[in-house]
């Protein structure tokens, strides 16, 4: 038998200590810092979701390491916080709290470009036969 026998204690005996730093609480300057709020679209795989800003824009964001080795999962029409200064954009924080959430999307209303008609003035009247 090679190798040193544990002597001392036994299977659990060297636990390393638990991650506190996971559920700190993050401070975000949203006036300073280049983030902005936006809501699950699609889920895309590879830790990569399609996200709608405020502003109507589409994107991709990735779940950095911190997300998806703790097993928090993302799901469609959830309100995030991103960093626009990474390609892709990087998600800071995901909102979990319902009162949090409800005071933002009163706030602030997303845009939805598919419902924006842009009258054009061409000059031309067509007849549709």
């Amino acid at each position: 038998m090679s190798g040193r026998r544990n002597v001392i204690g036994g299977k659990g005996y060297k636990k390393r200590g638990n991650n506190t730093n996971f559920n700190r609480e993050v401070k975000i300057d949203l006036d300073n810092g280049n983030y902005d709020y936006a809501i699950v679209i699609k889920s895309m795989g590879n830790n990569q979701i399609q996200i709608k800003l405020i502003n109507g824009d589409e994107m991709t964001a990735y779940l950095p390491g911190k997300f998806y080795k703790k097993r928090r999962y993302v799901k469609i029409d959830v309100l995030l916080i991103i960093n626009l200064d990474t390609n892709p954009a990087e998600v800071v924080k995901i909102i979990t709290d319902p009162n949090e959430d409800s005071e933002i999307r009163k706030n602030f209303k997303f845009v939805d470009k598919n419902n924006i008609k842009e009258q054009e003035d061409t000059g031309f009247d067509f007849d549709v036969l």
